[in-house]
């Protein structure tokens, strides 16, 4: 190619570079408006909506039982360990030797009993909170959907590391009346005992 040729040709890339966007890509563009935009707090949700007290309290009821059983494996073993050591100046060395051995083994045992506790209390809540989690998704999704038709939004974010939003875009208490009302009541105990019959074969 000849250099007028290929300065002609470098000419005509440029112009079509530089040349406008047609009328109606800008059109578009400005057709576009800004998004509709809100913030859901889920952790207030959770804790101060009805439902969401009555998991709370049977959470707290649970633990506070298991920490009731624990402590009385444990005062158990601190009653039998401090009458051995009462026994130790009248036996003789070889007799508190099989005593505390046995006391030994019994702690052992008692030990394991409070590990697989602990671990059946943690299997048995999980497994409460997931059916917990889907009647409250079912109440709440229909709610989230009303309000987001009501406002327009198209942005739906959750408030989990938001430093600063204004209040005008927090739907969390229409959310939180919603839920109170389609869910006045919620019976975890009940939903306890469901989860523990899907465990049994």
């Amino acid at each position: 190619m000849k250099p007028a040729a290929k300065i002609f040709l470098s000419l005509c890339l440029a112009l079509v570079w530089l040349a406008p966007l047609p009328a109606h890509s800008q059109a578009a563009g400005q057709q576009l408006k800004a998004p509709v935009i809100a913030i859901l707090d889920m952790r207030v949700v959770k804790r101060d909506s009805i439902s969401g007290k009555a998991v709370q309290n049977f959470l707290n009821g649970k633990r506070r039982a298991h920490k009731e059983l624990i402590g009385a494996e444990e005062k158990v073993l601190r009653s039998a360990w401090e009458e051995l050591s009462r026994q130790r100046s009248i036996l003789s060395p070889q007799a508190f030797q099989v005593r505390e051995r046995a006391f030994r083994e019994k702690e052992t045992a008692a030990k394991r009993k409070i590990v697989a506790l602990e671990q059946a209390l943690q299997r048995d809540l999980r497994a409460t909170l997931i059916e917990v989690d889907k009647i409250v998704g079912e109440k709440m999704r229909p709610i989230i959907d009303q309000v987001i038709a009501n406002r327009g939004i198209d942005i739906l974010i959750a408030n989990q590391d938001l430093i600063y939003f204004k209040p005008a875009y927090n739907i969390t208490g229409e959310i939180l009346k919603g839920i109170d009302k389609a869910l006045p009541r919620l019976n975890v105990e009940a939903l306890a005992n469901k989860a523990l019959k899907k465990k049994k074969p």
